[in-house]
C-alpha cells in the first residue's frame, strides 16, 4: 500500500509531531512503570554514569530506546568496523557530560550560591536527554533531506521554528509536544518529594541554542547543551575517536578544572576557560579536524551516504513507488514529522519486504551488502591544474549545505550523466558530484579565556585555527565524482567535460589516478595553455 498523496496545512509538522509522540511517549501500552531507585550504567568511555529515577522513566519510553537501532555516525562502521555505537550510547554520554561540566563551574563557587542551583540541573540534565530524540535513520546524512521537506520550511519562513539543524528543530518540537508535556506532569506528580519543576519552554530553548531576551544573564546555561564547548561535543568528539580507532589526547580535567561562568561587561556570563587551560579546546579542535580527514569525509563512507539519499531522494519524487513502513504507518518522506518513524532497522528491513527485482531492494541491499558506488573523479587542490584555482574556488561554493546547494550538484550529475551519453541507461541517482563541506569552528570565535590581568579574549586571537582551516581545504579537503562501476571510465570523461564548461577547471591526470580509473585523462597539457583537451 502506497502513501496517499496530500496537500500539507501549514500546521502539519506540528501534526505529524504530535502523532510521533503520542505513539513512542503516550502511548499507555509502552509506558515503563516508574522506578523507585536511582541506576548505575558503566560505559566504556566515562565510567560510572548515575541516572536518577526519572530519568530512567524516560530513557525506557519508545522515543528514548529507539535511539539504539539508529548509528551515531551514519555509515561509517561499514569502512571503520568498530564505529558502530548508537545515539543512544551517545545520549548518555552527554548527560554525563553536562553534569561534568556543571559540577566543574559550581566548585569555583561558594556552595551557597553557586551559579548552576538544583532546579536548572534538572532542566539542563532533561535538556541534555532530549537533545537528539529528533534524529532520523543514520543521523546527520538525513538532514539535508528533512530540511528540504515543504512542512519544515513552511515553519521557517513563518519563523515559527527556530534557525538551528533539522534534528535540534525536531527535537524541540518534540519535548514539547503535548504528549511530552503530560508524561512529564505525570513524573513531577509520581517524584513530587523530589520538587522536579520541569521547564519544559527553557530545556528546548537551550537544545536549539536559543537565549531569550530575559535569560540573557544566563548564556552560560545555554552553553552547556549548545554552545562552543559543550556536552555533545565533549562526547562526540571523544566517542567517535575512539570508536574509530583514531588516537587522541583529550585533557578533560584541566579543561574542567578551570571552567567558569564570567560577566561579559553587557549584563551577560558566558562559560569561560583560562588562558593557561586552553591547550584542551586546543586537542578538541585538532581532533575534531583529524575525524573530518580520515573518517567523517573518508571516500567510501561518503559514496554510501551517497546511495543512502539517492533512495530517499528517490522517496520523495515517487512515494508511491519508493516508501517505507514502520509501526503499521506508511510513511510519506515528504513530511519531515515521517523521517522521526524511521531508524536504520525500518530502513534496512524493507528490502526484505521486496522482491529481489523491486528497485528499492536492489538500492538498499546494494547498501547493506556493500556494493558501493565508485570514484570517477578526485576534486582537491592537488589535482586541479594552477591556473584553474578561480574555478577551482567557484565549484567550492557549492560545498555548503542547503537546498539550493544541493539542488545544484544534483544538476551537475544529471548533465554528466546526459554528456557520458548514459540518459537511457542510468539514472543521476546513480552519479553523484559530493563536496563535502569543512569543519566549522567557530568555537574559536565563541569561546572566551580570562588572561591573568582578568580580560576576555577569543581563543582564535591565541592560537591559529583559522590558519588551520585554511591549511585543510588546501591539503585535506577532497570532494569526488561518484558513479556505478560499471560506466566509471566513460563518466570520467564526461566529469573532466562538464567541469571545464562549467567552471573552466582542468585536471591533472591525477584526478583519475586517485579515482583509479582504467585510463586516466586530463584537461590540461603543460605548455599548452591555448586549447585545453582530454588526452
Amino acid at each position: 500500500m502506497s502513501p496517499p498523496v496530500r496537500k500539507e496545512p501549514e500546521n502539519g509538522l506540528l501534526q505529524g509531531i504530535d502523532e510521533f509522540a503520542s505513539e513512542f511517549v503516550g502511548n499507555k501500552k509502552y509506558q515503563p512503570k516508574f522506578p523507585k531507585d536511582s541506576k548505575i550504567i558503566h560505559d566504556p568511555l566515562w565510567g560510572t554514569i548515575k541516572l536518577y529515577p526519572w530519568e530512567i522513566a524516560l530513557l525506557d519510553l519508545p522515543l528514548f530506546q529507539r535511539l539504539r537501532q539508529i548509528h551515531q555516525t551514519s555509515l561509517v562502521s561499514y569502512v571503520f568496523p568498530g564505529c558502530s555505537h548508537t545515539r543512544f550510547e551517545h545520549t548518555l554520554g552527554v548527560i554525563q557530560q553536562t553534569q561534568k561540566l556543571i559540577d566543574a563551574v559550581n566548585s569555583q563557587y561558594s556552595p551557597k550560591n553557586p551559579p548552576f542551583e538544583q532546579r536548572t540541573i534538572r532542566n539542563l540534565r532533561l535538556a541534555a536527554l532530549f537533545h537528539d530524540c529528533g534524529h532520523s535513520c543514520f543521523s546527520h546524512i538525513s538532514e539535508d533531506l528533512i530540511a528540504s521537506c515543504p512542512d519544515m520550511k513552511a515553519m521557517i519562513q513563518k519563523a515559527q521554528l527556530p534557525r538551528c539543524n533539522p534534528h535540534e528543530a525536531l527535537s524541540y518540537l518534540i519535548l514539547k509536544s503535548e504528549p511530552v508535556r503530560r508524561y512529564l506532569r505525570e513524573i513531577e506528580k509520581t517524584y513530587k518529594d523530589d520538587v522536579l519543576e520541569f521547564d519544559v519552554e527553557k530545556a528546548a530553548n537551550w537544545i536549539a541554542g536559543i537565549t531569550m531576551g530575559s535569560e540573557k544573564k544566563t548564556t552560560y546555561e545555554t552553553q552547556v547543551i549548545n554552545g562552543p564547548f559543550d556536552a555533545d561535543k565533549l562526547d562526540y568528539i571523544f566517542r567517535d575517536a575512539h570508536y574509530s580507532g583514531i588516537p587522541v589526547g583529550l585533557d578533560l580535567d584541566r579543561l574542567w578544572a578551570s571552567c567558569k561562568a564570567s560577566d561579559t561587561g553587557t549584563q551577560d556570563k558566558v562559560l569561560t576557560l583560562h588562558q593557561a587551560s586552553v591547550a584542551p579546546l586546543e586537542q578538541i579542535l585538532f581532533s575534531k579536524i583529524n575525524l573530518f580527514a580520515v573518517v567523517y569525509q573518508h571516500p567510501k563512507v561518503r559514496a554510501a551516504e551517497k546511495m543512502f539519499q539517492a533512495v530517499i531522494e528517490s522517496a520523495q519524487e515517487d512515494p508511491t513507488k519508493y516508501y517505507f513502513r514502520a509501526s503499521g504507518k506508511t510513511l510519506d518522506l515528504r513530511r519531515a514529522s515521517d523521517f522521526l518513524w524511521m531508524t536504520d532497522e525500518v530502513f534496512f528491513s524493507e528490502a526484505l519486504r521486496r522482491k529481489r527485482d523491486d528497485p528499492l531492494h536492489k538500492r538498499v541491499h546494494d547498501i547493506r551488502y556493500r556494493r558501493f558506488l565508485v570514484r570517477a573523479l578526485t576534486i582537491s587542490n592537488d589535482t586541479i591544474d594552477e591556473r584553474s584555482k578561480s574555478g577551482f574556488l567557484q565549484l567550492r561554493k557549492l560545498n555548503q549545505r542547503g537546498a539550493v546547494t544541493y539542488r545544484a550538484k544534483r544538476e551537475l550529475a544529471a548533465e554528466i550523466v546526459k554528456a557520458a551519453g548514459l540518459s537511457r541507461t542510468i539514472s543521476s541517482k546513480d552519479v553523484w558530484v559530493d563536496l563535502p563541506s569543512d569543519p566549522q569552528f567557530g568555537e574559536a570565535d565563541r569561546t572566551f579565556v580570562r588572561t591573568s590581568s582578568g580580560n576576555l579574549r577569543k581563543v582564535s586571537e591565541i592560537f591559529p585555527i583559522h590558519y588551520w582551516t585554511e591549511l585543510y581545504k588546501a591539503h585535506k579537503w577532497r570532494g569526488h565524482v561518484f558513479c556505478l562501476l560499471e560506466h566509471q571510465q566513460r563518466i570520467h570523461e564526461a566529469a573532466l567535460e562538464v567541469f571545464m564548461k562549467n567552471f573552466g577547471l582542468r585536471f591533472k591526470l591525477s584526478a583519475g589516478e586517485a579515482s583509479h580509473v582504467p585510463t586516466p585523462k586530463q584537461t590540461f597539457h603543460a605548455g599548452d595553455a591555448k586549447r585545453p583537451r582530454a588526452t
